[in-house]
């Protein structure tokens, strides 16, 4: 057995790395079962293999051996006897120690098919003892490789094992006994008989004897048949426990009668390379023997992933069949029954069902990931045995993947056994990550006491937490390997871990993510080509994974928004960065060989490769330099990392973002239901988790956290934002820093204590400046500083191990002061912390600090003499306390800081694999480079399982939390941080790569990005992305396009087709490039059948030839042939045909209807740009590109039919264009535009449009914008043409399209070419005649008759305008037919009786009286009141009327008074009086605002006249005789227009007042006529206006500007002398308002004159009679204001003279004719009344005595003081008022006569003495007379004959 050993030695150890730990498991007794197999088939293969023996040459020669064979026989003889088993092995036994290779395979082979009938079941009880003392040697080897634990396995089955293994004694032994071995031992191992299943030491013993086969075996099929093997063994063994998602028709672990395997070695056996989707890599073998009783076993390794069927004992069997029948009371026999049972019993209290996706939430996940049940139940402990083999070949795999290579032909010769042990480990490892992955997540506590720091509770304990620490060594240390093979694997394993694993491994998938994976992308110069490349092949792999997209967004929830990771954790970002780096690096020189030698060693995708030595190969020199070359294919880097964010990234987070949209909107509500339904009852099970969902199920102790709340997530994401923004202004300015972090909440609390809490415990933050912020001695941060020391521990701690730790949390700052308030502190800590190392803190501080110096000293280059230890002894010598410290103390502190320097982690020199020496060995670098980031990993892990293990012991137990992402929300915030870095990668190789690969994973990624952008509506990133889409497609530059730029073009015609709705704004792109594509075809120069035809059939060919060489169209060189350039647009051009081009182009249109509302509408918009853009950009100026405007009619009869508020919205854009393109200058586009335009009204109009809308009319308005503004005849004409047809085809159809065309006819009209407004008469006259009925019922009278107005006031056309104003009084007189039929229609049958109408057309056959029922009819339908009726019918007529009369031509607007006023009086009677307060608002009273206006003097801008002259025109001609009729009008009907009479007196003052004097005396005339004929009908109101009218007519037109200071007083107090004025004297008038006031005084007088005739008017005066006296007065006041004004005026000479001398007036000013017309007036009316005897006025009597007696005298004195000479002009004046009031007083009754002729005497005397004419002499004769006779001075007879007797004496004498 020596030989055994030698060979064990040769291999280098290897193998007892199998060797399990120290473990004290029980042995399980076994418990019998009955053999239910047939022992025929045994003891014929015994007794066969026996014979063999027999026949050899060694059975002949070994008496032992033919006694051993010949009790074997024997013992067959002897049935049922307990130590035939021992009997019948001997032989066997003797055979393999023999070293004769026949009797070894024979040998062997029998012992194997007695496994594989379960032959040795019957020999579980059997001791072994005698056989082991002759094998004493072997056991001794044995027990010094393992640990004695056989875990449980029978003391025979481990003897059988280790002869089998003992067989093998290293390369030498024979192949043939090689095969055999395997093969036993694979039976052995895979037996379904649980009682003789291998645990332990045995098992362990079996695989290793089997691994050392595949290394030290010479024959290659003997390695592929060992390493599948090995495989097979391992799946067994983890197959143990049952997968609970596999699903359990009939239980695999039933006992079957006979063999359950039969293997034969000497068949073509190997390694399968193409695994199904459902195979775990491995072996897949079919090994077939023929036995007797024609047994065949075909076993198939691993199948669906769940490995060779699971082993489970007969006594688990027997326990839980005991347990079920007790249960039930009932016996059971039957072995389905019994297999029914144990389902049952393994599947209880667990739900093995994996989740929906929908219902995973955001969960914590303690860090010793809780089982559902904590508590071991019987049914769990009958794995621990199993569990325990499972952790110690696992624990055993990590071991043998760790295991360094030596070098250096370790990682030259890839066949050598470290090599090819290293790679099958790791392949095994990934291998059982894969198939069983629910293991690892199964509560283990039987693994609890094999743990050497087991983390956590023994009740929480899962198997991952017992592997973890080898599992994450053996990644970490295989990870940066510079062998391809080892990082590949390593890659995958990574993989493995993260897709399954990761919520348990959070900590340490950060790490690997932040320490390997990342800095490998991000290296450019340390790190070799090939793992670059691998890497990024490996994450393709990963995230393609079908929850790829999931793993992403939680890469981002966990790491980029944790808030306890640094800016260095933000993998996503980082990572995004890192590709887009690799992507968008520019190509100048590939090196191939890299490339191609790395190929040479990629395995299969899926299965495990064949590590057989034929397979593996050994580097030569030179493939060892490529090997670590640093440059390789660049192009190829850059492919690998755009497939990698296009395909791996992107579009897994799009898919992953729809089905979560999909499954959102599917049923929120169900959802949400099911997630607070779905936790999981505590139950004795297992505590097995589902593989692919590890965040299922949770501890019920466990704290599960909300779910991923988009929005918490965010406030996590800018909360870690913040702190990383903190920690850099703190790194450039402490306080700066630290005032950020607490104003953002980053520091909780203000206080000390949390300030230091946050500088000792985040990382990232400068030591430096630590230091520093702590050492100021302000006293805020010195009680930082305490705060932060006493969060230290020192307890226990050497001082100088104290000072270590202390001075790693900050770096001393260099000032004396800082280091001694740190010493002060540090002094005091530790002595609490440790109270008996010293007498005081002094002592602690005077030794720190000598310390710190001392440290300086030693390792300060500058300091040349260094401190000896006798000095640094000295200088502490009575710091304790005045005593001295022990020297030994001092000693040792001097000889560590002199060996041992106090220095940051940070600082220290790293401990690299070669020197630190510069050297031009590329390998050595990049081992140093490999070798620091592994031991920098691991040490990262050994500080993340330390502070595990400290946190997850503690009382109060801390939890990671990882975030399952279940809301696609995450996906937009994740975008945002990363869509630059999406950008760049994509575009650079779409600019510079031509490999069609890399074109289409880059297309793809920015398909996927833009849809990611669309789906969160993210303007800025969808713009500029769809914006580098658009330009890279070169349709702009048709010279520089190749094929890429055709597979661009089909991207962006493909994203527009299914992110139409989310485009907006970029629709404009999409755009642009359709109708370049266009335009493509035309500089191709191929007409549109041709090139579609020759597109269908050479659209393939063209494309690979444009793709030859790496897939590109290569630039033609600038000096070939011009036929060669037409050849190449002809191509492009074809390309640009082909069908599956138009077909792309031609979807988006005709998908349009499909687009959301505002979608369609930026689609429109952007169609109209670039249609706009073909236009006016057309090089062709005759033959302008119209593609985009013919695609635009397309789209409009698409989406005709939807919904209104649509189609208002996107013809508000159509119409623009429509309105922009029909005035274009080019008449072939304005044609073109116009028939299309014609051709939609036509459709539009076929959509019947309800009431009260007005679709028609915005849709028409095209057609009113264009002849506005396009002065081309020809357009117009052709805009009269079409709407000529839409009226004659369509006119029924038209409802608010009236409006518009009535609008565009009225345009026309305006029109200074005659035949064009002829023309669109004759179409207005047609309207009127066909279609009035039409007009009418939609509501569009008033624009027919502003039409109508508007061809009255073209004064090119004077017959039109005549016509028009006749048809004007056509359309009343059909109106006013309407609306008598109306009214006699309601007086018939009443409104509610009217049936609704039917549309009518008029034509010449039918009679007036039919036309007038059928209006009728319409109108109703519309119209139901009266009022209705007059401002719907009758107030545009009349408001026409009104417009004409304002603005047309004098025999036009003649006409239109005429019509007006004639209307108003035949149908007025018919009005109601609130519709002629509209009259009267919007009619009447507007003609004459132009009076007003030009009354005021006002500018001329708001007239309708263009000048002055015209307007005196019109006010000379037409407003007279409006003046008439409308005061005529208003007598008419005054009993109705009694309501506007104030209106109409302040219209008459305003005429009265108007500086045309013709206006003033019509005025004054109007006046009178008014009163004259409605004085009856005034009541009160009526005379207090008329009243009012001429107060102010006197008060305004009186001349008080002529009172001014003459005397210069400056006096702001009342002249008594003109209190009348009511006013101070103010300064003079100027010029220019003295002129202009100055004709005040004639419209005074004509004012006077105008009340005077008023009172006067009829016969007998009945004005005067039927003024009430309050209001009588109120006139005669008038007089009497103006008369004062006047008298006062004349009477003061100083002030005329004043005014005089002004210079104003060439002579004296006086107003003299004013003052005897008021005057005169005046007196009428007070003798009227004093002497009238009118009972009526007989209140007044003496009123008007007291005023009429003094102001007669008074004139009298006054005329009477005149010099007849002098004052001729006044005596002149005055004769008349004189001659009044003598007459006046000569009719005085008796009474009266006697009463004042005293007063009157004298002054009529005196009048003798003036010449005064006939009729003053003989008033004042009569008066003179009839004193006499009162007086009796004369005699009644004296005078009777008396020729100068008056008539009027006569009468009083008779």
């Amino acid at each position: 057995m020596g030989g055994t050993d030698n060979a064990t030695n040769q291999a280098g150890g290897f193998f007892k790395m199998f060797g399990a730990g120290k473990t004290e498991t029980p042995v399980q007794k076994p418990v019998a079962m009955p053999n239910l197999n047939n022992n025929s088939s045994e003891d014929f293969f015994i007794r066969m293999s026996l014979d063999l023996l027999q026949n050899s040459k060694d059975y002949k020669r070994n008496e032992q051996f033919r006694a051993a064979i010949k009790n074997a026989l024997d013992a067959l003889d002897r049935p049922n006897e307990a130590s035939n088993s021992l009997a019948v092995f001997k032989p066997f036994q003797i055979a393999c120690q023999s070293g004769s290779p026949e009797l070894i395979t024979i040998a062997i082979d029998c012992l194997g098919k007695l496994f594989s009938y379960n032959y040795w079941k019957n020999s579980v009880g059997i001791h072994v003892d005698e056989l082991k003392e002759k094998n004493n040697e072997n056991v001794k080897k044995d027990s010094e490789e393992d640990d004695g634990d056989n875990g449980g396995t029978s003391e025979m089955i481990s003897f059988v094992i280790d002869t089998i293994c003992d067989s093998f004694v290293g390369e030498i032994t024979d192949e043939k006994v090689q095969l055999q071995i395997i093969k036993a031992l694979q039976a052995a191992l895979t037996t379904t008989e649980s009682s003789i299943n291998l645990h332990g030491s045995t098992l362990l013993k079996a695989i290793r004897t089997t691994y050392n086969i595949f290394l030290l075996s010479k024959s290659n099929d003997v390695q592929i048949v060992a390493q599948g093997t090995v495989t097979q063994m391992v799946q067994s063994v983890f197959s143990r426990i049952p997968n609970p998602k596999q699903p359990q028709g009939i239980n695999k672990r039933q006992t079957v009668k006979g063999p359950t395997r039969t293997n034969t070695v000497n068949q073509n056996v190997g390694i399968n390379r193409t695994n199904t989707v459902n195979q775990t890599p491995g072996i897949n073998r079919t090994n077939t023997v023929n036995q007797p009783g024609g047994l065949n076993r075909t076993n198939t390794v691993n199948q669906s992933g769940n490995g060779s069927p699971g082993q489970q004992r007969s006594t688990t069997q027997d326990s839980l069949r005991s347990r079920q029948q007790q249960k039930s009371n009932q016996p059971n026999n039957s072995p389905t029954k019994d297999v029914q049972i144990e389902i049952t019993v393994e599947n209880q209290g667990m739900n093995f069902s994996e989740p929906k996706q929908e219902e995973i939430k955001s969960e914590s996940i303690q860090s010793t990931n809780q089982n559902l049940n904590p508590v071991a139940t019987e049914s769990t402990k009958v794995y621990d045995n199993d569990l325990k083999d499972i952790f110690k070949v696992f624990r055993t795999l990590c071991i043998l993947s760790v295991k360094a290579i030596p070098a250096p032909e370790g990682t030259i010769d890839l066949r050598s056994q470290p090599m090819r042990s290293k790679l099958l480990s790791l392949h095994l490892i990934s291998t059982l990550l894969q198939s069983h992955l629910y293991l690892f997540k199964m509560n283990s506590k039987c693994l609890w006491s094999l743990c050497k720091d087991p983390i956590g509770n023994p009740e929480t304990f899962k198997f991952i937490d017992s592997v973890n620490e080898f599992l994450i060594l053996s990644l970490s240390r295989n990870a940066t390997s510079l062998v391809p093979p080892i990082f590949d694997v390593s890659m995958e394993l990574f993989g493995r871990l993260w897709t399954g694993l990761r919520t348990v491994l959070k900590r340490e998938m950060a790490v690997f993510f932040t320490e390997i994976i990342l800095p490998i992308l991000e290296a450019k110069k340390t790190i070799p080509w090939y793992q670059r490349h691998a890497l990024l092949k490996s994450l393709q792999k990963v995230f393609s994974d079908p929850e790829g997209g999931r793993m992403l967004v939680e890469i981002y929830l966990n790491y980029d928004c944790d808030v306890e990771a640094t800016a260095k954790e933000n993998i996503w970002e980082r990572m995004m960065n890192a590709i887009a780096k690799i992507t968008s690096q520019h190509v100048e020189s590939t090196n191939v060989n890299a490339f191609q030698l790395i190929s040479s060693f990629a395995h299969p995708t899926n299965g495990t490769p064949a590590l057989t030595t034929s397979n593996l190969v050994a580097l030569r020199s030179e493939q060892v330099k490529e090997l670590f070359s640093l440059s390789g294919d660049a192009a190829e880097l850059r492919k690998q990392g755009v497939k990698l964010m296009g395909n791996a990234i992107l579009k897994p987070l799009v898919e992953w973002c729809n089905e979560r949209i999909a499954k959102t909107l599917e049923n929120e509500t169900s959802i949400h239901n099911e997630e607070l339904s779905g936790e999981i009852e505590v139950t004795k099970s297992l505590g097995l988790l589902s593989d692919e969902n590890p965040n299922a199920f949770t501890s019920t102790n466990s704290f599960v956290l909300k779910e991923d709340d988009p929005l918490a997530i965010g406030n996590l994401k800018l909360r870690k934002q913040q702190i990383i923004e903190g920690i850099k202004k703190f790194n450039a300015k402490p306080k700066k820093g630290i005032q950020y972090l607490l104003d953002n909440g980053c520091i909780p609390a203000r206080t000390p204590r949390d300030i230091a809490h946050f500088l000792i415990s985040t990382e990232g933050l400068s030591k430096q400046q630590i230091g520093d912020f702590l050492g100021e001695g302000e006293e805020e941060n010195i009680a930082i500083m305490h705060a932060f020391v006493d969060q230290m521990e020192f307890t226990n701690q050497k001082f100088i191990d104290a000072i270590r730790t202390f001075l790693q949390s900050f770096r001393l700052p260099g000032e004396a002061q800082k280091i001694d308030r740190y010493m002060l502190k540090f002094a005091e800590v530790y002595l609490k912390t440790n109270p008996s190392s010293f007498s005081s803190a002094d002592t602690a501080y005077v030794l720190a600090y000598s310390v710190v110096m001392l440290n300086t000293d030693q390792h300060n280059a500058q300091v040349k003499k260094k401190m000896s230890k006798a000095e640094f002894i000295k200088n502490n010598r009575g710091i304790d306390g005045g005593k001295d410290l022990p020297e030994g103390i001092l000693t040792s502190i001097f000889d560590e800081i002199s060996t041992n320097e106090i220095i940051m982690k940070d600082e220290k020199p790293p401990t690299g694999v070669v020197n630190e020496k510069k050297t031009n060995d590329p390998q050595a670098a990049l081992t140093k480079t490999t070798g620091d980031m592994a031991l920098k990993t691991e040490a990262k892990f050994s500080n993340i399982l330390r502070k595990g293990t400290a946190k997850r012991t503690a009382v109060d137990e801390k939890q990671i939390s990882f975030i399952a992402a279940s809301h696609y929300a995450h996906l937009k915030p994740m975008f945002e941080s990363i869509w630059m870095s999406v950008l760049t990668g994509v575009s650079t190789p779409l600019q510079e790569s031509d490999d069609v690969e890399t074109i289409m994973s880059a297309l793809e990624g920015i398909k996927n990005a833009i849809r990611i952008s669309c789906i969160f509506d993210m303007d800025l990133e969808k713009q500029t992305l769809l914006s580098t889409l658009s330009k890279f497609t070169l349709l702009n530059n048709i010279q520089e396009m190749r094929a890429k730029n055709f597979e661009a073009i089909k991207t962006l015609l493909e994203i527009a087709f299914q992110e139409g709705d989310h485009l907006q704004t970029s629709w404009k792109d999409v755009v642009t490039c359709v109708s370049q594509l266009e335009k493509l075809q035309i500089v191709g120069g191929l007409n549109s059948d041709e090139t579609t035809t020759r597109a269908r059939k050479n659209s393939n060919t063209e494309i690979k030839r444009m793709n030859t060489a790496n897939g590109e169209m290569k630039r033609k060189d600038t000096t070939k042939d011009r036929n060669v350039k037409t050849t190449f647009l002809e191509e492009a051009a074809a390309e640009a045909s082909s069908q599956s081009m138009t077909l792309s182009v031609d979807r988006i249109f005709t998908a349009s209807p499909k687009l959301s509302g505002n979608a369609i509408v930026h689609f429109v918009r952007a169609l109209c740009d670039t249609s706009w853009d073909e236009i006016s950009t057309s090089v062709d100026k005759d033959h302008p590109r119209m593609y985009c405007l013919q695609r635009l009619v397309e789209i409009s009869y698409y989406n005709m039919k939807r919904i209104r508020v649509e189609w208002t919205n996107i013809w508000a854009i159509l119409g623009e264009h429509f309105n922009q393109v029909g005035c274009y200058p080019n008449t072939t586009v304005a044609f073109f535009a116009i028939d299309k335009l014609r051709q939609l009204a036509m459709k539009f109009l076929e959509i019947e449009e309800l009431p009260n809308f007005k679709f028609q009319k915005d849709f028409l308005r095209p057609f009113e914008e264009i002849v506005k503004n396009n002065n081309d005849p020809k357009i117009k004409d052709m805009c009269l043409v079409c709407l000529q047809q839409l009226i004659q085809i369509k006119g029924k159809s038209l409802k608010s399209g009236w409006k518009t065309l009535c609008g565009t006819l009225m345009r026309v009209s305006r029109d200074t070419n005659e035949q064009i407004v002829n023309l669109s008469f004759e179409l207005v006259t047609s309207i009127f005649k066909l279609n009035f009925d039409n007009v009418l019922s939609n509501g569009s009278l008033p624009d027919f008759v502003a039409c109508l107005v508007e061809f009255c006031k073209n004064r090119k056309t004077a017959k039109v305008n005549l016509y028009a104003v006749e048809l004007l009084r056509q359309c009343i007189q059909k109106i006013s037919e309407i609306v008598e039929a109306k009214n006699s229609m309601k007086a018939n049958i009443g409104m509610n009786t009217v049936t609704s109408p039917s549309r009518i057309s008029v034509t010449n056959a039918e009679s007036p009286a039919t036309v007038t029922k059928s209006m009728t009819q319409t109108v109703n339908s519309q119209m139901s009141t009266d009022e209705d009726v007059c401002i719907r019918l009758w107030m545009p007529l009349l408001f026409g009327l009104h417009d004409i009369i304002m603005t047309c031509d004098l025999e036009v607007r003649t006409r239109a008074l005429q019509y007006l006023f004639e209307t108003l009086k035949t149908k007025g009677s018919t009005f109601s009086t609130s519709f002629w307060e509209i009259l009267a608002k919007g009619v009447l009273f507007p003609i004459f605002d132009d009076m007003k206006q030009s009354s005021n003097n006002t500018n001329m801008m708001n007239s309708k006249f263009a000048n002055k002259e015209d307007l005196q025109i019109w006010l000379s001609t037409t407003l007279i005789q409006a003046f008439r009729q409308f005061v005529d009008l208003f007598t008419h009907y005054y009993n109705t227009l009694g309501f506007m009479l104030g209106n109409m007196f302040e219209l008459l003052k305003i005429c009265i007042l108007h500086e045309n004097e013709a206006l003033s005396r019509i005025g004054s005339t109007c006046i009178q006529q008014l009163v004259e004929h409605n004085f009856n009908n005034f009541n009160e109101k009526g005379w207090d206006l008329l009243c009012n009218l001429f107060t102010e007519l006197f008060q305004e037109t009186s001349p008080t500007f002529l009172f001014f200071d003459y005397n210069k007083t400056e006096s702001t107090s009342i002249d008594p002398t003109f209190a009348f004025l009511k006013r101070a004297l103010g300064p003079p008038p100027d010029r220019k308002e003295f002129q202009k006031n100055i004709a005040k005084c004639i419209v005074h007088l004509l004012v006077v004159q105008t009340l005077q005739d008023v009172l006067s008017t009829g016969p007998d005066f009945k004005v005067y009679k039927a003024i009430p006296n309050p209001y009588f007065l109120r006139l005669l006041d008038c007089f009497e204001y103006s008369y004062i004004v006047a008298h006062q005026f004349n009477g003061c000479l100083e002030l005329r003279q004043a005014l005089f001398k002004l210079g104003y007036m060439k002579q004296l000013p006086n107003l003299l004719k004013q003052e005897t017309l008021s005057v005169n007036a005046y007196v009428i009316f007070l003798f009227k009344i004093y002497c009238g005897n009118e009972p009526e006025r007989n209140e007044l009597v003496k009123t008007s005595q007291d005023r009429l007696i003094p102001l007669c005298l008074e004139i009298l004195d006054t005329f009477n003081s005149f010099d007849s000479e002098a004052n001729q002009r006044n005596v002149t004046s005055w004769k008349p008022v004189v001659s009044l009031i003598l007459s006046s007083i000569s009719k005085f009754d008796e009474v009266q006569f006697k009463q004042h002729i005293q007063r009157f005497y004298l002054p009529t005397i005196t009048l003798v003495l003036h010449e005064l004419p006939q009729d003053i002499r003989t008033s004042a004769f009569s008066i003179l007379q009839r004193a006499g006779l009162l007086y009796s001075l004369i005699k009644p007879e004296d005078i009777k004959g008396h020729q100068h007797v008056s008539d009027s004496t006569k009468e009083r004498i008779e």
